[in-house]
């Protein structure tokens, strides 16, 4: 009779301790794959420095109201309008500073343990960005690219401006710019620079026709030091220095405004938007700062803080300013429904304070949505010394003053094919010449400088032309200044023919005028030097 030999108990056992050892192997390298080589979003919230702002969620094609503390999201487009100013920050501690009329397209925003990646476009208008250098990443992608050029930064300072002019200004560290063309759908990059600490590259049309045609423009020159006395350079040093936490300062800024229609609004109260709302049990909110709910000043910034009543969930804002007809209303972001304390900051510059007399009224919203009472405050701004925003209501017709440093006279005749135009003006939000704006004049500048050149296409022989006006804020347009310059230059005379000499006693110095030369005698006492490769536009000359 066969006897069968029993199996050891470890021939069960190997499989199954294989099987399980496979398993926990796939399960540690899907791990290690999240964790090193899986790509997750970063965040980028946006906050309120002034005015108002907009955003173009991706995927849509409606403009939004943009609050403060907003979570920017991939694909996301992020405008401010007329005298805003926002800030996004970003996961990595990049905060980048949109000035007024700028918009930005978020293009990309990833990281992983060792490498993250922000991609920006800029569309148009002025940025400042302040990137902290991340030591502890193995690579980090901050690039911002125009249809102009590519712009990657690592720990860096600096501020770019897309115009008509393209701008780049390094404050600190280094940016690589990479020149790009498109060639059959394809963009790639036809010349590198890097820019340095108190550098600038300026591109424009004209410069990247050059390097399109395989030339090489010099576009790099030193910081213009109009710039560094410029508003938008001082308020961004000054953040970059003690930056402001906007997300717990006296929110209700510009950006959350919603206009209400009430035209017909009583002075006498503000009251609700329906006019019958059923009203909380709860007490109005109550005001801890100033004291008096009734307040005159002539100072163009006033801070009013309180608290509201256990209960309440958010303040609401009800504001009627000097000359308005329409009331307006704020959710103040800046409540806390803990210490159920609040605080609102108004300021001539924000657009919340105006000459005259301010009705500002203050409920409290509930859990179930009811309204408490309000806390009215009037305030009596007295605007005994007129500042920025009231200057520029009276808009006057520009003057010439000067050309090439001496006092314009009609019909004046010029011989080098090169000068410079200085004028001044009052109540201008932006200056115009010949329908080209100056990017350098900034809303409020009474003088002008204008830069004419027979290779920028705004000089030619004979009889020029030049028309110059302002504009407001809100596009009104000033009378139009025309005035004429004669361009007669020099006849060539004829080269005369050259003795035969000894070699020796050749002088084969070189007598040509440079460019930098032929501009010599434009500049002006108090005014920059003119930026040969960076004229202001390409002009019409107006024969």
């Amino acid at each position: 009779m066969r006897r069968y030999r029993r199996r050891a108990r470890s021939q069960y056992l190997l499989p199954f301790v294989i099987l399980v050892s496979i398993g926990v192997f796939i399960v540690l390298a899907f791990q290690l794959w999240g964790a090193f080589f899986t790509n997750t979003k970063g965040d980028a919230f946006f906050y309120t420095a002034e005015g108002r702002s907009k955003v173009l969620s991706f995927g849509t094609n409606e403009w939004e109201n943009l609050y403060n503390g907003s979570k920017i999201k991939l694909g996301d487009s992020v405008k401010t309008l007329k005298n805003a100013k926002g800030v996004i920050e970003f996961y990595d501690g990049t905060a980048l500073r949109m000035d007024t009329d700028t918009q930005l397209t978020l293009i990309d925003i990833s990281k992983k343990n060792d490498y993250q990646e922000i991609l920006i476009y800029l569309n148009s208008g002025r940025i400042w960005v302040n990137k902290p250098k991340q030591n502890v990443i193995r690579k980090t992608d901050f690039v911002i690219n125009t249809n102009y050029a590519s712009y990657a930064i690592t720990g860096t300072i600096f501020g770019l401006q897309k115009g008509e002019d393209e701008l780049l200004q390094v404050i600190m560290g280094k940016v690589q710019v990479d020149i790009l063309e498109e060639v059959e759908g394809k963009t790639r990059a036809i010349e590198s620079i890097p820019v340095g600490i108190g550098q600038q590259v300026t591109l424009n049309a004209r410069v990247m026709q050059e390097y399109y045609e395989r030339k090489s423009p010099s576009v790099l020159g030193v910081i213009d030091p109009v710039f560094q006395v410029s508003k938008w350079y001082i308020w961004n040093t000054k953040e970059d220095e003690n930056p402001t936490d906007f997300a717990k300062r006296g929110a209700g800024t510009i950006s959350d405004y919603e206009s209400t229609p009430d035209n017909d609004v009583d002075l006498t109260t503000l009251g609700d938007d329906s006019g019958t709302a059923e009203k909380s049990e709860i007490a109005a909110p109550s005001l801890s700062s100033p004291a008096s709910t009734t307040i005159v000043t002539s100072k163009n910034t006033q801070s009013l803080s309180g608290t509201a009543e256990e209960g309440v969930k958010k303040i609401l804002l009800r504001q009627l300013l000097a000359g308005d007809v329409d009331s307006k209303k704020v959710l103040i972001n800046s409540f806390d429904d803990e210490d159920l304390t609040w605080n609102y900051e108004l300021s001539v510059l924000n657009g919340n304070l105006k000459a005259g007399t301010n009705i500002y009224e203050f409920v409290g919203i509930d859990e179930n949505a009811k309204e408490t009472e309000s806390l009215r405050v009037e305030i009596e701004y007295e605007n005994d010394e007129p500042d920025l925003v009231n200057d520029l209501v009276s808009l006057k017709i520009p003057e010439v003053s000067t050309i090439n440093g001496k006092v314009y006279t009609e019909g004046m005749t010029i011989t080098n094919d090169g000068f410079t135009i200085t004028g001044t003006v009052e109540g201008a939000h932006a200056l115009w010449v010949d329908d080209f704006k100056l990017n350098r004049f900034e809303t409020g500048d009474t003088n002008w400088t204008y830069h004419a050149k027979v290779s920028y296409g705004n000089l030619a022989k004979g009889k020029n032309i030049y028309k110059v006006y302002g504009t407001t804020e809100d596009g009104e347009k000033s009378e139009v200044l025309s005035f004429t310059i004669d361009f007669d230059p020099p006849e060539e005379e004829a080269a005369p023919v050259a003795e035969e000499v000894p070699e020796t006693a050749v002088d084969t110095t070189e007598t040509s005028t440079t460019e930098e030369e032929l501009l010599t005698d434009v500049s002006v006492p108090g005014q920059p030097e003119p930026i040969l490769l960076a004229p202001e536009r390409p002009l019409n000359t107006g024969n």
